[in-house]
C-alpha cells in the first residue's frame, strides 16, 4: 500500500517538474522549443527512445520533429487515415502495440502511444507520438502523460492567441482610420447624388441615379459589417439556455426547421453576439436554398464544450471555396462577404471554433464548438 502510494506521489511530482519545466521555456514564446520539450520529457517519463511530433493539415499530417528516428524521416508526409484519422475524430488519446504497415512500415516501430494536443475540445494541429516501449504501453502510461500534454496544448494555444492578437490589433487600427476615410468618401457622394436625381428626373437616365442609390447603401451596408469585424468589443458574458436562443434565430419564414437539442443545456456567452452568430447562418442558408428548405441543428454535450451541427439542403459549399469562405469579402454575388468572418470572429472570442465539412451538392453542414464555461481572464 506505502509502496503504491510512494510510486503515485513519485510521478505526480514529475508531472509537476515537466509542467514547470513547460512554464519556463513559454517565456522565450518558441513553439518548435515547446514541442521538443514535450516530446523529450514524454519519452523520458516513460523510458522509451524513439518518438516524434506530427503536425496535422487539411488532408494530411507529416512528421516535424523527433528523436530517436532516422533525419531522413523529418518532413516526411504520412496521408491523414486510419489510427491518426481516428485520433482527430475522437480527439482522445491511442495505443496500439501491435502497429503494422504503414506510415511505420520499415521505421522499426512495434508500438505506439499517440496523445493529441487538445484545447477546448479541438486539437490544435499536433500529436506526440512515443514508440517502441520494451512492455508495451497501457492506460497508466496514457494517464501520466495526459495532463502534462494538456498543459502543453493550453500553452501553445496561449502563444498562438497572443500572436494572433497582436496583429489583429494592429490591424484594428490600421482598418478604423481607413473606414473613417471611406465613410466620408461616401457620405461626400450624396449631395451630387441628389442634384443628379433632381436634374435627371423623368429622363432615361434617372434609373441610373437610382441604381448608384442603390450601389452607395450597399457599400454603406458594406463598412458597417467591416466596422464590427474590425472594432474591438468587450463580451457580456452571461448563462444562456442554448435551445432558447437557436430556435429563436433559426426559425425563417418559409424555412421548415427541425431542431435536436437537449433540454436544459446551458452555456456561458454574450447573448446578443451569439444570436447574430445563428441568425447569420440562417439567413445564409435560407440564400442559398432559395427561400424554401430545411434547416436543421443538433446539439451535444462532450466534456466541457458543446458540439453543434448546422445543416441546411441548399446545394452546399464547392471543396475549392472551404478554406475561404471565412476570409472577409469572400462571398457570393450579392454579399458583402464578411458575414461567416464575423460568425468566425465572435466563435473565437468565445474561446470556440467553427469549420464546414458538407460534400458538395448535399448542403452546407457548419460544426461549431463552444466551451460551456468561459475562461476567465486574469
Amino acid at each position: 500500500m506505502l509502496d503504491k502510494l510512494a510510486d503515485k506521489l513519485e510521478k505526480s511530482w514529475e508531472q509537476l517538474a515537466v509542467i514547470r519545466e513547460i512554464d519556463r521555456a513559454s517565456l522565450n514564446l518558441n513553439i518548435d522549443e515547446l514541442y521538443k520539450i514535450g516530446l523529450s520529457c514524454s519519452m523520458r517519463l516513460l523510458g522509451v527512445e524513439k518518438g516524434f511530433l506530427a503536425i496535422l493539415e487539411k488532408d494530411r499530417s507529416y512528421i516535424h520533429l523527433g528523436e530517436g528516428i532516422d533525419n531522413n524521416k523529418i518532413g516526411l508526409f504520412i496521408p491523414r487515415q486510419g489510427f491518426i484519422k481516428e485520433i482527430i475524430e475522437r480527439k482522445r488519446l491511442f495505443w496500439n502495440n501491435d502497429i503494422v504497415g504503414e506510415p511505420f512500415k520499415g521505421m522499426g516501430i512495434s508500438s505506439v502511444l499517440a496523445i493529441p494536443l487538445v484545447v477546448y475540445g479541438r486539437d490544435i494541429s499536433a500529436i506526440i507520438i512515443l514508440c517502441n516501449k520494451n512492455d508495451g504501453f497501457t492506460i497508466d502510461d496514457a494517464r501520466l502523460l495526459e495532463p502534462i500534454i494538456s498543459h502543453l496544448a493550453y500553452v501553445v494555444q496561449t502563444i498562438k492567441l497572443a500572436e494572433e492578437l497582436r496583429l489583429a490589433d494592429e490591424l484594428q487600427k490600421v482598418s478604423a482610420r481607413a473606414a473613417h476615410k471611406i465613410g466620408t468618401r461616401i457620405a461626400a457622394l450624396d449631395t451630387p447624388r441628389f442634384i443628379l436625381k433632381k436634374e435627371l428626373s423623368g429622363s432615361d437616365l434617372e434609373n441610373e441615379v437610382d441604381f448608384l442609390k442603390e450601389e452607395i447603401e450597399k457599400t454603406r451596408e458594406m463598412l458597417r459589417e467591416f466596422t464590427s469585424l474590425t472594432t474591438p468589443f468587450e463580451l457580456k458574458i452571461q448563462k444562456i439556455d442554448l435551445e432558447s436562443i437557436i430556435r429563436k434565430t433559426v426559425c425563417l419564414d418559409g424555412i421548415e426547421v427541425d431542431i435536436d437539442i437537449p433540454k436544459g443545456i446551458l452555456i456561458e456567452g454574450d447573448l446578443v453576439r451569439l444570436e447574430d452568430v445563428f441568425l447569420e447562418l440562417s439567413l445564409n442558408a435560407k440564400k442559398a436554398m432559395n427561400g424554401k428548405g430545411k434547416i436543421s441543428v443538433r446539439a451535444e454535450e462532450m466534456e466541457d464544450f458543446i458540439r453543434i451541427e448546422f445543416k441546411d439542403t441548399g446545394p452546399g459549399i464547392p471543396d475549392e471555396d472551404k478554406t475561404r469562405i471565412f476570409e472577409p469579402f469572400f462571398g457570393r454575388t450579392g454579399s458583402t462577404g464578411l458575414g461567416l468572418s464575423i460568425v468566425k470572429h465572435i466563435i473565437g472570442l468565445h474561446h470556440g471554433s467553427i469549420e464546414e465539412i458538407g460534400a458538395p451538392g448535399k448542403g452546407a453542414n457548419f460544426i461549431i464548438s463552444l466551451p460551456i464555461k468561459q475562461k476567465k481572464e486574469v
